[in-house]
């Protein structure tokens, strides 16, 4: 099915994450990222860019490469600085990780003032903001 839909439309984002995301969820590691570079190759506007680029960095943190987690991650905000996501992620499984509170808080402070689009993804900022004691405009 997922591979279908990139064969139908290899530019859109969207399917090359759905389909990383299932093979992740198989515990298909190699392939994920495969398919995240391969629809890098494919994609070419910022913000599918951006999605692609975020994702392969939650996933490469996930397997304990943060130097490379990091590299995609800032390559997502250069491609797309408005996504609440992408700044809560990179925040919590790379910077916070490798101890860099700051910076960390500076990311989620930006999360929080994207406003994510569902309740369950603001109340996760919110959690982590007051996790660590992060403080945004002078309130927490």
């Amino acid at each position: 099915m997922f591979g279908r839909a990139v064969d139908a439309d290899p530019s859109h984002a969207p399917a090359w994450q759905a389909y990383a995301l299932f093979e992740k969820e198989q515990h298909n590691f190699d392939e994920a990222r495969r398919l995240l570079e391969e629809g890098l190759r494919r994609v070419h506007d910022r913000r599918g860019k951006g999605l692609l680029h975020s994702t392969l960095g939650d996933l490469l943190a996930g397997g304990g490469d943060l130097a490379a987690a990091e590299s995609h991650f800032r390559k997502a905000l250069e491609c797309d600085d408005r996504d609440a996501l992408t700044h809560y992620y990179f925040a919590t499984r790379v910077l916070l990780r490798t101890g860099r509170r700051p910076e960390a808080c500076r990311h989620l402070c930006r999360a929080k003032a994207l406003r994510a689009r569902k309740p369950h993804e603001r109340e996760m900022i919110e959690k982590a903001l007051e996790r660590n004691g992060c403080q945004c405009n002078g309130s927490r």
